[in-house]
């Protein structure tokens, strides 16, 4: 059995990425927040008032929440072990769901420009996400290569990442309407189709193979913001 795992070149990446993902993360809550103020207030000193604590708050929040998720991912893709066996191929991965494919059932094999592999199961919708940077990287492509001909090529590995990325401007543009406006229709709509983004988002999460147990169980936190946009809309409705 042929075992492969991460090559530690990465984490000099994996800063640079999460410092990028924290800081637009920040910046769009920020944003968010700040025209939901803005807009629902009449007088507007208070928000001057506020913006030098609430900017030093939001900044501190983004160097702690930094190096959480750094250490966080470091522990994740220092477990990550890719297994090739004779009729098998398996992902494990700390507090993450094992994910095994039999060689007989393989869809496809990806390889995209970056380098990233994902092998795709024909029987069901499990797939093996394999990371640019791994140990023996040449060696681990010939294996599989000998296993099921590579397609070189592709965007769909970004798909995930895009309808995240759409689904959370989306969320924080409809989030601003709950909360400024007045106009009942618009409320609703708006309303309703966050609602619909926020669960959504949640069963993705939860049923991903991808994703560990802490991600998953914090993603429950949106029920939160879920049961306030539904208030919102029922007193809206109701007044």
């Amino acid at each position: 059995m042929a075992q492969y795992k991460v090559n530690e070149k990465v984490f000099t990446d994996l800063k640079k990425q999460i410092f990028l993902r924290s800081s637009t993360l920040i910046i769009v809550a920020f944003a968010a927040n700040f025209l939901i103020f803005y807009l629902g207030k009449t007088d507007n000193s208070e928000l001057i008032k506020i913006l030098p604590v609430a900017i030093i708050v939001g900044l501190a929040a983004m160097g702690f929440g930094t190096y959480r998720e750094y250490k966080h991912q470091t522990n994740l893709l220092s477990s990550y072990r890719l297994s090739l066996e004779s009729n098998l191929i398996s992902r494990e991965q700390l507090n993450t769901p094992s994910v095994s494919i039999y060689i007989n059932e393989i869809e496809k094999i990806i390889q995209y420009p970056t380098g990233a592999l994902v092998i795709k199961s024909k029987n069901t919708n499990d797939q093996i996400i394999i990371p640019a940077k791994m140990e023996n990287y040449d060696d681990l492509v010939q294996e599989l290569n000998k296993i099921h001909p590579i397609q070189v090529g592709g965007t769909s590995s970004t798909a995930w990442r895009i309808k995240s990325i759409l689904a959370s401007v989306s969320g924080c543009a409809l989030m601003v309407c709950v909360y400024t406006q007045t106009n009942k229709v618009v409320v609703s709509v708006s309303g309703i189709l966050l609602l619909g983004i926020l669960v959504w988002g949640l069963v993705e999460i939860q049923k991903s193979k991808q994703l560990d147990t802490r991600i998953k169980r914090m993603s429950w936190w949106v029920i939160l913001p879920f049961l306030s946009v539904l208030a919102k809309v029922i007193m809206c409705l109701s007044a």
